[in-house]
């Protein structure tokens, strides 16, 4: 048996010739192959008999991952057999990659996994059976399609950077709260993320990269306090790409932190809300990327009377604008009511904007420097249920 780790540094182990085998089987297990250098490099490899690869904690994802290097080989392809050491997700082959002058590990396809939490809070690489392939309890692997739904316990710790296929929250009864485990964890990779299902996902401080759109369509996605943007800089829950909020689901933005200091929250993206509502909860927070109203509507408001969700973005669209629902905020987990509620403030001079803006309840903030900030829209003041008996007020800032 030959066991090779690759150290932090993704170094191969160099050696002049390696024999493996006489006419009985060999094994050899390789760990940490992180699909760009070979664990082991042989100028001579010599394969006698049969030789059993037994692979543990590779990068794994779709394509071919170089386990040995060789200059010249002694054997075939048929002398190495693939040990069971894969998660149960993963369909892989070994090839002589005669171009490349290694053996390597082609995968070709990862199948889905659904997250249990049976052995503890972490999502983690290859390390802890927190979720099941069909009925086999497995490890996660980079490129898995991943499932929370209201099978798993509540809370997921994420370890370090995961790159799934795709994220897919649909939940009703388990309220989920993601957290990092330090400032490194997060959700990266080239897939998106969708939330279903009328139950709530909690973001504690979440840092992602991931490269696909999100896609809110069902209960509510809350962005809590994130201290280390004290300074009001944009922060980096959806990564970088658009957002889609349908389905009357919740986008909530929360930044009040210890002793009531509020932690500004900027959401830098491209956001679409086609009849779904965004609320903060405490004011100070800001959309700067474009914002387009479809033409099922959105609900934008904040939950405390005279506080502003800030839009210093375009607005476009021509689907209304209700501050907020008619009957109040409320996301099944978050509720506002009383004399009033806060509303959104449109700060960006020219937007192209032509729906209806209609006051229910609340404030509506207008900082218009030339007069054409809602030029090509409406302002309807209806009042909270077609009256006046609660408070109503438009501010119109240096109009």
């Amino acid at each position: 048996t030959l066991f090779r780790s690759v150290v932090s540094n993704g170094a191969t182990l160099t050696m002049p010739s390696l024999t493996m085998g006489t006419s009985g089987s060999t094994t050899v297990t390789l760990q940490g192959a992180n699909g760009t250098s070979a664990v082991i490099t042989a100028t001579n490899l010599v394969a006698n008999g049969t030789v059993s690869v037994s692979v543990i904690g590779a990068a794994v994802k779709i394509g071919e991952i170089p386990l040995i290097k060789y200059s010249t080989l002694t054997g075939t392809i048929a002398n190495f057999a693939l040990a069971s050491t894969l998660p149960p997700n993963v369909t892989a082959v070994l090839t002589n990659d005669t171009s490349g002058k290694f053996i390597g590990l082609v995968i070709t396809s990862i199948g889905g996994l659904k997250w249990t939490g049976a052995n503890g809070v972490n999502w983690d690489l290859a390390t802890t059976t927190n979720w099941l392939y069909g009925t086999t309890n497995s490890v996660y692997s980079d490129g898995s399609a991943v499932l929370f739904n209201d099978s798993g316990t509540k809370n997921v710790t994420i370890t370090t950077l995961v790159s799934p296929a795709s994220t897919v929250v649909s939940n009703t009864a388990i309220l989920y709260t993601f957290t990092p485990a330090n400032g490194l964890a997060g959700i990266g990779g080239s897939g998106g993320f969708i939330k279903l299902g009328p139950g709530t996902l909690t973001y504690a401080s979440v840092t992602n990269s991931y490269s696909g759109i999100t896609v809110i369509g069902g209960g509510s996605l809350n962005l809590n306090a994130h201290p280390a943007n004290a300074s009001g800089s944009a922060i980096l829950e959806f990564s970088t790409n658009s957002v889609i909020i349908t389905n009357n689901a919740f986008l909530q933005l929360a930044g009040v932190g210890g002793s009531g200091t509020v932690w500004p929250q900027t959401i830098s993206n491209s956001i679409t809300v086609d009849g779904g509502n965004i609320f903060a909860t405490d004011g100070g927070q800001h959309l700067a990327g474009p914002v387009t109203i479809g033409a099922n509507g959105a609900s934008l408001g904040d939950q405390q009377i005279n506080k502003f969700l800030y839009l210093d973005g375009p607005v476009s669209g021509t689907g209304t604008i209700s501050v907020p629902l008619p009957g109040g905020i409320n996301d099944g987990v978050h509720t506002a009511g009383g004399s009033g509620y806060g509303g959104p403030n449109f700060t960006y001079s020219e937007n192209p904007y032509s729906g209806t803006v209609l006051l229910y309840n609340g404030y509506v903030g207008i900082q218009d420097v030339n007069g054409t900030c809602l030029s090509n829209a409406i302002l309807d003041i209806e009042g909270y249920n077609g009256t006046f008996g609660q408070s109503v007020t438009c501010t119109l800032n240096q109009t």
